[in-house]
């Protein structure tokens, strides 16, 4: 696996998510929906900046819940990604099922 690669790919990203933020910041006196919209990007910038520092510290491409190797088609597809795609459904499923369960 080219891990420079994908490190430049998550750094372009990055670079995209930051200046669609700066642009919704802009935006955000005209338009109701922009702060959840900015919401959603900084959590977006955050999955990517948290890749990058797994990338640095050794640890990119290993699933965060079960110490599987995440296949390369995955990464290269979902870089800023932290599970392997059981995993993934599993925490998937879990919060459907929270989301769905009654309130007391």
């Amino acid at each position: 696996m080219d891990i420079l690669h994908i490190r430049k790919i998550l750094e372009t990203k990055e670079n995209e998510l930051k200046k669609r933020i700066y642009s919704l910041s802009l935006a955000q006196a005209s338009d109701i929906n922009t702060p959840s919209d900015k919401f959603l990007e900084l959590k977006q910038v955050k999955k990517v900046r948290e890749a990058i520092e797994r990338i640095d510290a050794g640890d990119y491409g290993t699933c965060a819940s079960c110490d599987a190797e995440i296949p390369v088609e995955k990464l290269l597809k979902e870089p800023e990604t932290d599970f392997c795609a059981h995993c993934e459904a599993d925490e998937y499923h879990e919060t459907s099922k929270a989301k769905k369960a009654p309130t007391k």
